[in-house]
């Protein structure tokens, strides 16, 4: 590790309050939803600007792979449990009360061992559009866990306000997936609405280089009331938005390397835009980069946290994939998570598999 590195990390894990314990607690759980990853946080009223939840405000979480059943609350392992491979949670307000939380999978969300959706599928970043949540859904394959397709996921708001599991609308194959013998690139790592703005969504994906196995950020954008329209997707080469997605393979089209396989781009309030992700997917590097759009440039990253579980929780323990979450977070601050697990198998207990908070200062200017 670079010398220079260090005493940046250190400065950055010496606050006590750096570790949003009470976000974390909120998935600490020995019954039913276990532990998951993935974990995307979609305001239903389509509010994700930094602070803007209240208490009345309805944030849909997504996961992918998810352990279901039961766990000793004291030893913390699992004593009857399967894996599916999404689901979701359902939160009212602005605080971790888990009173407020609700846990929703299985057919249908009907609280069984299976799928939601019917199929293998990791939920990726979503938005809500006309009383509409889309998301989108990767297949990956089972051998080296590359994504072999995108799935568009519709699911309409009840007269409730939440998710009306039972109506939801799966379309196969979109094409914002592209894959050749070198690389691969594919979308919905990241969703950031600017349409108030500009009239755009900003869906973020990568060029993941199947040599080296980095990941280079790429930005596609769309109107947002066309968002399930695919002919009317456009990506950004580093000079012109352009309809086809080859035209991402150009190295302007970078806008980031070496991020993650999930992360996020929030808008500030002062007008930046600040990228978080896991530095190389996997790794227990956090680090952000500043940009004063949305499509960058985004300057050099910094790094601001290094995950203890690695250490703490014991040998092939990892974490990967930070995300911001803009709307959830205390004024000044940004609420980010991460994922935890264990390499070379399935988790062992419900420490070793669940998202974990810090919060990170707003960077000055």
């Amino acid at each position: 590790m670079n010398r220079f590195f260090l005493p940046l990390v250190f400065v950055f894990l010496l606050p006590f309050d750096v570790c949003a314990a009470d976000w974390t607690a909120l998935f600490d759980r020995s019954h039913g939803w276990l532990n998951a990853d993935g974990i995307f946080s979609i305001p239903l009223d389509g509010n994700d600007s930094l602070s803007s939840a209240t208490s009345t405000t309805k944030t849909l979480f997504v996961f992918s792979d998810t352990m279901v059943g039961t766990a000793d609350s004291e030893t913390r392992r699992y004593k009857d449990v399967g894996m599916i491979s999404h689901s979701a949670a359902q939160l009212e307000g602005h605080e971790p009360e888990p009173t407020n939380i609700r846990f929703v999978y299985g057919t249908n969300g009907d609280g069984s061992r299976s799928d939601m959706f019917g199929l293998h599928t990791w939920l990726q970043d979503g938005l809500v559009v006309d009383g509409t949540v889309y998301l989108i859904g990767l297949r990956p394959d089972k051998k080296d866990w590359k994504p072999v397709g995108l799935d568009l996921i519709e699911i309409p708001l009840g007269a409730d306000g939440w998710p009306d599991w039972t109506k939801f609308k799966r379309t196969p194959n979109i094409p914002i997936l592209f894959r050749n013998e070198r690389e691969h690139i594919n979308f919905g790592i990241g969703v950031t609405d600017q349409s108030a703005t500009d009239g755009f969504v900003y869906v973020y994906g990568y060029r993941d280089d199947l040599k080296t196995h980095r990941k280079s950020l790429v930005v596609a954008r769309v109107p947002k009331k066309s968002y399930p329209d695919f002919s009317r997707w456009t990506f950004w080469n580093g000079q012109d938005w352009l309809p086809e997605i080859e035209s991402l393979l150009v190295p302007g089209a970078v806008l980031a390397e070496r991020v993650s396989c999930e992360l996020s781009v929030t808008p500030l309030p002062d007008g930046r835009f600040i990228l978080i992700y896991s530095r190389d997917s996997i790794g227990p590097v956090l680090e952000y980069r500043l940009g004063p759009t949305p499509i960058g440039p985004f300057a050099s990253p910094i790094p601001f946290f290094e995950t203890p579980e690695p250490k703490t929780l014991g040998q092939g323990i990892y974490t990967y994939n930070a995300k911001a979450h803009p709307h959830l977070s205390k004024p000044g601050m940004l609420l980010v998570s991460y994922n935890v697990n264990r390499m070379g198998g399935l988790p062992r207990n419900i420490d070793e598999y669940r998202p974990r908070f810090v919060t990170l200062p707003i960077p000055e200017q």
